[in-house]
């Protein structure tokens, strides 16, 4: 008799007991959720200016930026919303964000002579953002270019170095728990874009910049979930037209995804984009065709670890060319020039 006293005792606190603290669960977790999603929609990245990039870099335009806003800003994406983003949980609670993005991107041969030679390019990106409301984050992005290119006339390598096109970003957050944003870059022309060598005027890809203002307006959508985050979205992509040197950039669009796996403090992340643009770049009065693709893809991979106070980011970005000279020529796979990406995020204050 009193086993069974027991027994009902001990099923009845269950009865009592089990709604409150599966509740309690719920809440942890749902707290939980909010909190990464918070620290994931936080701020803007580091945009990186596509005329800022080297041979075939800077012709994938919006395929070969680094960072951009995220579903936590993450490091990610670039003028174009494509390239090395940081997916995971970054810094909160400073005064303003700090975030430094360090591309080496090496550029493949593609050709005999010239800067189909190849060479690399060395590219910092260094952003300052704030959030100024829960709705509302926006900040400059000012990216120094190193470029380095072997034999452009047959008479030894070329190296240009400064201050590339400066970056104005704002993004806003929209819906209940802000999980979609509304982007916006400007590109300001603050790039030399008329350097010459030997007398010649350098190609466009060699600039530091491209002497006019572009643009890009993004729409990311986050889904948070318990193992980590997704990132999905677009970008229309304005890339200056013809400059006064008679260069010209077609106009383009992005789409792209990301997934991010919570790991303690590290978070692994992969990611896939698709550029197109509407036609070729070209250069000169005659408009020399740049041999750029209309269409390529590219693959991120990268690993992040952060705390409340730092956040470290190592990622790796490789696109291919999907087709050549237009939207109706078959083309190999082509690879095109490829980053390594060491990125720094602080939130000082």
């Amino acid at each position: 008799m009193r086993s069974l006293r027991t027994l009902l005792l001990v099923a009845g606190c269950t009865f009592i007991l089990l709604p409150l603290g599966a509740k309690e669960v719920a809440r942890r977790r749902l707290s939980a959720r909010l909190a990464r999603l918070e620290r994931a929609s936080g701020a803007i990245c580091a945009a990186l200016d596509e005329a800022a990039l080297s041979p075939r870099l800077a012709r994938l335009g919006p395929l070969l930026a680094s960072w951009e806003t995220i579903g936590g800003c993450g490091a990610g994406g670039g003028t174009n919303g494509a390239g090395v983003r940081w997916i995971g949980r970054n810094t909160t609670g400073g005064l303003f964000q700090v975030l430094s993005l360090n591309n080496y991107i090496t550029i493949p041969k593609s050709g005999p002579t010239g800067p189909a030679l190849g060479g690399y390019n060395i590219i910092s990106n260094n952003q300052i953002t704030r959030d100024f409301t829960d709705k509302w984050n926006a900040g400059v992005s000012i990216p120094y270019a190193y470029k380095w290119y072997r034999n452009p006339f047959g008479t030894g390598w070329v190296s240009n170095a400064g201050l590339a096109d400066m970056n104005v970003l704002a993004t806003r957050r929209l819906g209940t728990d802000n999980s979609t944003l509304l982007s916006g870059i400007l590109t300001v022309p603050t790039g030399t874009y008329r350097a010459t060598y030997h007398g010649v005027e350098l190609s466009p890809d060699e600039q530091l910049g491209f002497g006019r203002f572009t643009g890009s307006l993004l729409l990311d959508h986050i889904f948070d979930q318990d193992w980590g985050i997704v990132l999905v979205g677009g970008a229309a992509n304005y890339r200056g037209g013809r400059n006064s040197a008679a260069n010209y950039r077609a106009p383009g669009a992005t789409l792209y995804g990301y997934a991010g796996y919570f790991l303690g403090p590290l978070v692994p992340a992969l990611g896939l984009n698709l550029v197109g643009q509407t036609q070729q770049d070209t250069r000169g009065d005659f408009g020399e065709n740049l041999n750029t693709p209309v269409l390529a893809g590219a693959a991120q991979a990268s690993v992040e670890w952060s705390n409340p106070y730092v956040a470290v980011l190592l990622g790796a970005y490789v696109p291919v060319a999907l087709l050549n000279e237009n939207w109706h020529t078959s083309g190999h796979f082509n690879l095109q020039a490829w980053v390594v990406a060491l990125g720094l995020s602080v939130s000082p204050f």
